[in-house]
């Protein structure tokens, strides 16, 4: 694993988020504090509904807490507009998820060049990149096959370089290892950390896989929308 530095790279500080169901208020996030050092590793660990995904997505600017805010390299990344969001998701964030969500009529290298084309950037200069990366999580057989041709555990891999196509600082993962099998988990975790290690890019997971976690540099436990270690 890398050795992270001092230097935070994004702090959320009184973190509520509260939804409405009709008339009834559920609170899910009690006044959240977090932060993560530049290259740093942490697992967010939980029973079911403590709030870990909800916190996630707030860390991720895909949703808005309901107070608090959140801190990327010191500024306030809920204070701009949601285009400037955005912009700041695709340049600054990658994001893995349980489901890959890749789009079955593009292939590997088209899905992982599409961040790429979102920002404007053109494909002459994108595919060699999204082919380096593909290459770099162990798929370079597998350039031009679409998601249904791959499975699971390369499903998640060809994720995995989407996420780094525009080089982030920080990769936020949801339960990632979910749906694989514990060869294709071990295979996915010790990819997640050679990159911690040698990219230097942190990394913020949501999971129940114990042996995911165990290997973070760092583990806190998410409690009735509160972090309690």
């Amino acid at each position: 694993m890398s050795e992270a530095s001092s230097e935070i790279l994004l702090e959320a500080k009184g973190i509520q988020k509260t939804f409405k169901k009709g008339k009834l208020l559920i609170p899910v996030l009690r006044g959240v504090d977090f932060s993560i050092v530049r290259g740093e590793s942490v697992a967010i660990v939980g029973a079911s509904g403590a709030g870990k995904s909800t916190l996630l997505h707030i860390l991720g600017t895909l949703e808005e807490p309901t107070a608090g805010k959140v801190f990327f390299e010191g500024k306030d990344v809920f204070a701009g507009s949601e285009d400037e969001r955005s912009r700041f998701r695709n340049r600054h964030l990658g994001f893995v998820f349980q489901f890959h969500y890749l789009l079955p009529e593009f292939t590997a290298l088209e899905n992982v060049a599409m961040a790429g084309l979102i920002a404007g950037r053109h494909e002459k200069f994108l595919n060699p990149l999204a082919e380096e990366l593909l290459t770099e999580v162990g798929l370079a057989h597998r350039l031009h096959h679409k998601p249904g041709e791959l499975s699971g555990g390369e499903s998640q891999r060809v994720a995995v370089a989407r996420a780094l196509m525009m080089k982030p600082e920080l990769m936020l993962g949801d339960e990632l290892t979910g749906n694989l099998d514990s060869e294709n988990s071990n295979n996915l975790i010790s990819l997640l950390l050679e990159l911690n290690r040698r990219r230097g890019v942190s990394l913020v997971v949501v999971t129940h896989d114990v042996a995911l976690a165990k290997k973070m540099s760092r583990v806190v436990e998410m409690r009735d929308g509160r972090l309690v270690s």
